[in-house]
């Protein structure tokens, strides 16, 4: 399923996510970690402008989250 619009909650490994695509480019997304250190987050996009599905978003979130240091919070 093709996500239009948002913001999207998400929850990936107990962490809660908004994402947000950004209006200004298109198949581009901020992430933003609402239960992680400060406000902490990540951005990324299709360099061809499409959408991401909801399974990309979740996978992007989950490689996001094995690279931060579990002792800190922050990425390694």
């Amino acid at each position: 399923m093709t996500r239009v619009g948002g913001p999207w909650r998400i929850v990936v490994d107990g962490h809660d996510w908004v994402v947000r695509e950004q209006p200004e480019r298109a198949g581009a997304y901020d992430f933003e970690w609402l239960t992680g250190p400060d406000q902490y987050g990540f951005s990324m996009g299709s360099s061809d402008g499409s959408s991401m599905d909801e399974a990309a978003m979740r996978r992007s979130i989950a490689d996001f989250l094995a690279a931060v240091d579990p002792a800190t919070g922050y990425l390694e």
